[in-house]
């Protein structure tokens, strides 16, 4: 601690306390899902139909019924829309990390949070084209006339959007107030 540094009040040092286990939590979180998220497709992709169609796999990768090309083209489709969870996911990380420190407006908090709304828009455009690039991967091997392209937006689609946009709009909040906070320092 600064020898001049005021000590944080009761309150402050509940807040960083919950915030520090707010972060160890999401950063657990991270950890533990994101080999789960990497392996699960090739899981899918070898034991197909072994997980009920239920609407979790959007691409179609489990279905017992495609013919090995397809999901194999599939898989790779899985795996592009997976770089926009791991760049989120780090985006994630960096921003816990911050506020597990007890940094909530520091320069790279500010950045992870911003450039988390960018993967998330991001994968929000991405969306409707990877599912349209799955619908022809899935019917590729279609004789002519029987190969399909189709478009899809739906609720979800635009919720993600909203959110994209929440998340671009509290970080130029953030980074207002870490602008006027450092304003007000300069002050004391």
């Amino acid at each position: 601690m600064h020898p001049t540094a005021i000590p944080p009040s009761p309150t402050q040092a509940r807040l960083a306390a919950r915030l520090g286990r707010l972060s160890r939590l999401v950063r657990g979180l991270l950890l533990v899902g994101l080999p789960l998220l990497l392996l699960s497709p090739l899981w899918l992709w070898w034991h197909p139909g072994a997980v009920p169609l239920d609407g979790t796999d959007a691409l179609g990768l489990g279905n017992p019924a495609l013919p090995a090309p397809a999901r194999l083209r599939l898989l790779g489709l899985v795996y592009l829309g997976l770089l926009f969870a791991l760049g989120m996911a780090w985006q994630l990380w960096r921003l816990f990390g911050e506020y597990g420190q007890g940094r909530l407006f520091s320069d790279t908090a500010v950045q992870a949070l911003r450039r988390l709304g960018g993967w998330l828009l991001a994968d929000w455009a991405a969306g409707p084209l990877l599912h349209a690039a799955a619908s022809v991967a899935r019917t590729w091997d279609n004789p002519p006339g029987h190969r399909l392209l189709t478009l899809s937006f739906g609720s979800n689609d635009y919720q993600q959007l909203l959110f994209a946009l929440l998340v671009l709009a509290l970080a130029r909040v953030m980074q207002e107030a870490a602008r006027v906070a450092a304003e007000n320092e300069g002050f004391v």
